[in-house]
């Protein structure tokens, strides 16, 4: 079995208003030009970015998630370029 590429494009961020410290905002992207996938919780983990990927409402069945350790480091990646370039969009947006 050939591993297959994963391309998450399209990647955007909600940022959080400031309530919650820890908590960055909620990503949405597209996968492979195909998929669009909405509502992954952005979080400050202790060694970077944590993703939490949405579940069903009281019950431990997610909606959607990376069940490859390729597939969550390309979401990972994707994310954190885009919290990054959002974090010095909004900071350039305040100083200038």
């Amino acid at each position: 079995m050939s591993k297959k590429t994963i391309s998450i494009g399209e990647v955007s961020i909600r940022f959080n208003d400031g309530q919650d410290d820890d908590l960055i905002g909620w990503a949405s992207c597209v996968v492979n030009d195909a998929v669009y996938l909405n509502n992954i919780l952005v979080k400050k983990g202790r060694t970077g970015l944590y993703l939490h990927f949405p579940r069903v409402a009281s019950k431990p069945h997610f909606v959607f998630n990376p069940i490859t350790s390729e597939a969550l480091a390309a979401f990972e990646d994707a994310i954190s370029i885009a919290v990054a370039e959002g974090k010095d969009a909004i900071n350039d947006v305040q100083s200038g």
